[in-house]
């Protein structure tokens, strides 16, 4: 046996597929992505039993089915360091079934879709272990606290494949930019329900569900359906200036609207046209009575709900 593995020592690479399943060989010098939190679990799935009589009691084997890999990791929500310039992490949002639309030199955008949804090839290699995760298609939240960087969540599920042994790439990871925490000064807009309240936290979640099918003639990753979700705690208002009780009981729909960044080029935009807030309940924040409430993010037009914008 050789030296332990260094569990530190971990690349994350991935790149649209041309052609869904089929490796579009990332490279750490183009694909590679700047993320934390990284978590895998290469074998998922269930299994079944081989239940066969015997005279004697005791276990049965167990037989691996619907195999696939589940791959969790955050990234910095930050620009790309020029407005219209795709930020790295772009090529993620595209997997989670979102359409990326370029405006040169002004902004890049990302919105749902509903059908024809991409898939990416992943890489993740763990100190010379590689695991390939082809066909991988997944869903994004957003969370964003004071004092605090603000951060995508994403969660990946791909076809699996035997991993290798392969030595981790030279990265280049300069295309990611420093994001800023979450302040007064650096998130200077944040409106729900046409007010604009005191934000301590907030979390989006697209809630695109993913699911592996192996099935005679197909296994692949589908997108089957969206559903988004989210919470919000804001400093309590007083009723006479907003009732937000009576905006939950009575289902008013009302728009959300955060930017966070100053700086050209890293700037990001997050607006969703029709958001239902519910079950509001107080909460303590060093004696400053605090408003938490359930929030539900809903398409106006159509696969609209929740729109991202870098610029």
């Amino acid at each position: 046996m050789g030296s332990p593995l260094k569990f530190r020592s971990k690349v994350l690479l991935a790149a649209v597929e041309a052609t869904y399943g089929q490796d579009a060989a990332p490279t750490g010098a183009t694909n590679a992505i700047q993320c934390m939190d990284v978590t895998i679990t290469p074998q998922d799935g269930e299994t079944v039993t081989h239940a066969y009589v015997r005279p004697e009691l005791g276990a049965r084997p167990q037989i691996p089915v619907n195999t696939h890999v589940t791959l969790e990791f955050s990234v910095s929500l930050a620009g790309a360091g020029a407005a219209g310039t795709v930020p790295a992490y772009g090529v993620l949002l595209r997997g989670c079934g979102m359409v990326e639309t370029v405006t040169a030199g002004v902004s890049v955008a990302w919105q749902p879709v509903g059908l024809g949804e991409e898939s990416l090839t992943l890489y993740f290699i763990l100190s010379g272990n590689r695991h390939r995760v082809l066909g991988a298609r997944g869903s994004v939240s957003i969370d964003i606290k004071a004092a605090d960087l603000p951060v995508f969540k994403f969660k990946y599920t791909g076809l699996y494949v035997g991993p290798d042994a392969t030595a981790a790439p030279t990265i280049d990871l300069s295309a990611f930019v420093q994001p800023v925490p979450v302040s007064k000064t650096n998130t200077p807009v944040f409106t729900l329900h046409g007010q604009t309240p005191v934000l301590k936290a907030l979390t989006l979640d697209l809630g695109v569900s993913v699911i592996h099918r192996d099935y005679v003639n197909s296994k692949a990753v589908h997108i089957t359906d969206r559903s988004g979700s989210g919470s919000v705690t804001i400093e309590a208002p007083a009723i006479a200036d907003h009732n937000f009780f009576a905006t939950a009981i009575d289902g008013t729909l009302g728009a959300l609207s955060i930017t966070h960044g100053i700086t050209a080029g890293n700037i990001i935009s997050i607006s969703c046209p029709q958001v239902q807030a519910l079950k509001p309940r107080y909460s303590d924040d060093n004696g400053i009575a605090m408003l938490e409430m359930d929030l539900v993010p809903i398409p106006d037009a159509g696969n609209d709900e929740m729109v991202i914008t870098a610029s």
